[in-house]
Parts: structure tokens; C-alpha cells; sequence
């Protein structure tokens, strides 16, 4: 293997295993009270608080999730997505 491709693998492989803030699209499937909620992100449910209390969600509502370095169980929603 040569030089270049081997720096482009570990570079590759870096990248992969960075942890950093992802935004992701969700779903409101239900409002839990204490402004927490259960959101749908790709198909799979998750307990979420609401970032900027005291807004209101309701079931159906499309919303923004922020998941801290990349992890689903610090999951915030953040905003409401407009479509």
C-alpha cells in the first residue's frame, strides 16, 4: 500500500470515529409531560426534553434534535423544522 492511500485511510477511519454535535430530523409521537417528549428519528423512538422550555409540542410535529458528540441518550429537541 502506498503512502498517499494509507493517510487517506487514516484519515477516513478519524473522521468515522469523531465525536462531535449532529443535528437530526424527528417526529413527535407523543408529549410526556415536564416538557420531555417521545420522538421518532429514523424509524426508532426516543425520550427527548425540550431545549427551549416552555414550548409546546404536539403529536406529528416535525422538529430538529440536537445529539451532543453524536449520542442519542443526550438527545435535546431544539426547534421546530418548518416543511
Amino acid at each position: 500500500m502506498d503512502l498517499k492511500t494509507e493517510l487517506i485511510r487514516l484519515v477516513e477511519k478519524a473522521v468515522q470515529a469523531a465525536r462531535y454535535d449532529k443535528t437530526v430530523r424527528g417526529i413527535v409521537v407523543a408529549a410526556l409531560g415536564n416538557d420531555r417528549y417521545t420522538v421518532k428519528i429514523a424509524g426508532a423512538e426516543y425520550s427527548a426534553p425540550c431545549f427551549s422550555s416552555p414550548t409546546q409540542y404536539k403529536k406529528g410535529d416535525a422538529v430538529w434534535i440536537l445529539l451532543p458528540q453524536g449520542q442519542i441518550a443526550d438527545a435535546v429537541i431544539i426547534g421546530r423544522r418548518h416543511i
